[in-house]
């Protein structure tokens, strides 16, 4: 498969876009048919099978226009630049290229010399001769003095630079590219370093070298002048192809490390700038949640035996068992109540656990929602008739004022849906337990630990503060199957999925 297809794919993939294996088979097929030559048609049919929805279009869109860019090295079209190779012998080979190199057949158009040399590079002062042992030719560059030194011509980039050929300038610093690992920048700080880089595996030295020796042989060299024009442009050009490389693999790489970052963070502390992303990054995690455990299994040939409907399905076999029968366990989703602290610092813990839990409708289909900061109410209607965000900031604006009494919110939540509760049923209480001095109402939540089948409290607060000032949660312990601190979408994703998994 070609080397530059499956760049193109791990760009790809960088960029979010999923591409499985068959897919990657297919875009090798499409590429083989239309080959590199016509760039419109190249795209067009490698959207056709790698992107799916109207986003992974517009991110395939604009992954291609960065990776097939060559618009800095006088290229217009990238097709012009593979016309007359393949891909493979263009980017893999270990040759020269034939504008760098001439063979003496002269059939490669125009650049390729006689065997006498080339056009361009004989009007270089000095003598040219041909190699011995097949290498390029050598100029021989002579002083006023009379004394020679020699201008070696193997260079790919000299003589591209000479030769003023755009299109072996862009080859070469592709393949250097390539050498260099330029697709591993990530960071704006290391465009000098990877530009230095690219620039030394061009072989830059080898006409710094040329120049020299130009000079030294007649001060007032045009060509010596011409090379350096065409340093200077080409330093140009290499800093312009890192910043674009830059832009087409940092993107990825930049925004998985602030997703890193912000799954780790106490979600008291992100900023408002950060909450779309947060928002998206939820969706993300839900949506791998949803795709870890929205299959259910079926048992079919494996389990306990069922002996008595084995038997009876068998009858008319004469008592030999062709038609075996497994005793099969139906597992059914969890029965969601989920009851939010709402008041102050809390509300940021709530607003994504909320969001958490219905952003996974599909496997959570039965969730009920609860708010308090004094009095509790359920609030899973807003939740159906509104988006999730606008459901939560109503939540907030409805239930979250006054002083916190989880006594009171106990008591409510008992009026409310104490009769709902059954063995399948997994209670979430997010708070931090302070009660401001008022009555814990343990016996209604000892209640609802012995009719559910899992009660979770989650606390915002390190476990050192608990018991601490107003807490009761050294009280509530006792009336829990499980407490844990949580303040990351970290923690929320662990604990959200071994809920999950426990009905799996």
């Amino acid at each position: 498969m070609d080397r530059l297809l499956i760049d193109f794919i791990h760009t790809l993939r960088k960029s979010e876009l999923r591409v499985s294996t068959a897919e990657t088979i297919d875009a090798a097929n499409a590429v083989a048919l239309v080959d590199y030559e016509k760039r419109q048609l190249l795209h067009d049919s490698l959207a056709i099978v790698l992107a799916k929805t109207e986003e992974d279009k517009q991110r395939f869109n604009e992954c291609f226009e960065r990776f097939f860019s060559f618009d800095h090295f006088g290229a217009s079209d990238y097709g012009d630049i593979l016309a007359n190779d393949s891909v493979n012998s263009l980017l893999d080979q270990s040759e020269q290229f034939p504008v760098a190199y001439g063979d003496g057949s002269g059939d490669d158009g125009e650049g390729q010399g006689d065997g006498e040399g080339e056009p361009a590079l004989e009007s270089l002062s000095g003598d040219l001769s041909p190699s011995e042992n097949g290498r390029a030719p050598e100029v021989v560059a002579t002083e006023s003095d009379g004394a020679t030194t020699g201008l070696d011509l193997s260079s790919p980039l000299l003589q591209a630079l000479l030769t003023a050929d755009e299109v072996a300038i862009a080859l070469q610093v592709t393949k250097a590219a390539r050498v260099i690992g330029l697709d591993k920048i990530q960071y704006s700080t290391q465009r000098a370093l990877y530009s230095y880089r690219l620039l030394q595996a061009l072989g830059i030295q080898s006409v710094t070298d040329a120049i020299k020796i130009l000079n030294r042989a007649d001060p007032t060299s045009e060509k010596a002048k011409h090379l350096q024009t065409a340093v200077l442009r080409l330093r140009q050009q290499a800093a312009d192809f890192v910043e674009d490389q830059l832009l087409l693999y940092s993107d990825a790489a930049g925004k998985q490390l602030r997703e890193d970052i912000l799954k780790q963070a106490n979600l008291s502390r992100i900023e408002q700038r950060y909450f779309e992303t947060m928002q998206e990054l939820v969706r993300k995690m839900a949506k791998a949640l949803v795709a870890r455990h929205s299959r259910r299994r079926r048992v079919k040939r494996r389990g306990q035996l069922d002996v008595a409907k084995t038997i009876r399905r068998n009858i008319n076999n004469q008592g030999v068992l062709f038609d075996t029968h497994w005793k099969t366990k139906k597992k059914d989703r969890p029965n969601i109540f989920a009851i939010c602290d709402v008041s102050g610092s809390v509300s940021a813990y709530a607003k994504f656990l909320l969001l958490f839990l219905y952003s996974l409708s599909d496997v959570l289909p039965k969730t009920r929602s609860f708010a308090f900061s004094s009095n509790l109410g359920e609030v899973t209607d807003l939740f159906q008739q509104y988006p999730v965000e606008q459901a939560i900031e109503s939540v907030n604006k409805q239930w979250g004022l006054g002083s916190t009494s989880y006594g009171d919110a106990f008591k409510d939540f008992s009026s409310l849906a104490m009769d709902d509760i059954r063995s399948n049923s997994t209670v979430i209480i997010l708070g931090d337990g302070r009660n401001n001095g008022g009555n814990p109402e343990l016996p209604i939540l000892r209640d609802i630990y012995h009719r559910c089948r899992h009660l979770i409290w989650l606390n915002p607060e390190p476990k050192s503060f608990w018991g601490t000032g107003d807490s009761e949660m050294r009280r509530y312990l006792s009336c829990v199957h499980y407490a844990d601190t949580c303040q990351t979408l970290q923690h929320l994703e662990s604990i959200i999925s071994n809920i999950l998994r426990s009905t799996d």
